[in-house]
């Protein structure tokens, strides 16, 4: 008689229960993942930068490309500057969007672009070396802009 007193001490939750409660977790689990992807998306925001230039001879009809890949969370700015001492001229500039709700979607966003020099571009450089500069730079997240990424190219004006 005093086994049939302590059979089912425990409690145990209904099926209905225990399926909300794991359903709970799952959701839970998937946010906080999320969460932790979009605090580093906010905190890096620019995934690569890379620049080409198809001559060394920086003269009207050479192509510089530059291909960034953006983490979504902000959207980003890349431009395209030439720059000789004290002189620097901005040969292009593009806006790589962010997503419509940056920070659930984790998706990367690809921005390319493709100029050809033009004589315009070049008036008031002198002959001589000079400096091609991309710079991707995101927005402020958490009260901090992160660095731009910048890669640059030695060029030569030629004569």
């Amino acid at each position: 008689m005093s086994e049939a007193l302590f059979e089912n001490v425990l409690v145990r939750d209904s099926r209905r229960d225990t399926i909300i409660k794991r359903a709970f977790l799952v959701f839970v689990a998937v946010h906080v993942v999320l969460a932790l992807w979009s605090g580093w998306r906010a905190w890096f925001q620019v995934k690569s930068l890379d620049m080409s230039v198809s001559f060394a001879a920086l003269r009207p009809g050479v192509a510089v490309s530059t291909d960034c890949v953006n983490y979504c969370r902000v959207p980003v700015e890349v431009k395209v500057e030439l720059v000789q001492g004290e002189h620097v001229a901005r040969l292009a500039t593009q806006q790589i969007r962010d997503h419509w709700i940056p920070a659930y979607d984790p998706r990367w966003r690809r921005g390319t672009q493709r100029i050809v020099v033009t004589p315009e571009m070049l008036a008031g450089f002198a002959p001589g070396p000079a400096t091609l500069r991309a710079t991707a730079t995101g927005r402020p997240q958490w009260l901090r802009l992160p660095p731009p990424l910048v890669r640059e190219a030695a060029v030569v004006i030629p004569r």
